[in-house]
């Protein structure tokens, strides 16, 4: 008879345990304070806000559907821009979006905190 799936008894440890409740609320969580953060910048302007990342958002979904139907790969942005351009500039364009993301990330931090902050101490 074959073994129902699943896991052991004990064999996810504390850490374990921790990373998939962190996993399990990061989304809600992320609403939350984007939510907040877009309505302490935008003010009565966050629906039309919201509207028009979305949009934006959709393109780029749709870009990068027609993108892989022409070349699937995980390498999005390099494999696209190599098989164009040449593995140099696909190089640099790889390496040129993860850095931007992290420094935009980082950037993008003091805003999003004073956001906060106005939300729970207003001027």
């Amino acid at each position: 008879m074959p073994h129902p799936a699943g896991l052991e008894a004990g064999a996810l440890g504390l850490s374990e345990s921790v990373v998939m409740g962190v996993a399990g609320t990061a989304p809600a969580y992320s609403i939350e304070i984007t939510t907040s953060t877009i309505i302490a910048t935008a003010g009565v302007l966050s629906p039309a806000s919201v509207l028009v990342c979305g949009l934006i958002m959709f393109g780029i979904a749709f870009a990068f559907i027609h993108m892989n139907r022409a070349l699937a790969s995980a390498g999005t942005s390099y494999a696209w821009v190599a098989m164009t351009f040449g593995r140099t500039l696909g190089f640099f364009a790889g390496w040129s979006l993860l850095v931007l993301c992290c420094v935009f990330m980082v950037s993008a931090m003091i805003p999003a905190a004073n956001a906060t902050l106005l939300v729970f101490a207003p001027q």
